[in-house]
């Protein structure tokens, strides 16, 4: 939920990214089901989908 936006790209050099609705809902229903728990938040921040965790 805090990807890289296309409209911020010349604030932040920064490509956007696009993320499906499917694969948003699917994390946050794995996020509520305490999956990432143990994941710091951080860990959380410009990434497009639990994929880019790389854990």
């Amino acid at each position: 939920m805090t990807q890289n936006f296309h409209v911020a790209k010349n604030q932040t050099n920064k490509e956007g990214q696009y993320v499906p609705r499917d694969k948003a809902v699917e994390d946050i229903q794995r996020i509520l089901n305490g999956q990432y728990d143990d994941v710091p938040d951080s860990k959380f921040m410009f990434i497009g989908s639990s994929v880019d965790l790389n854990l």
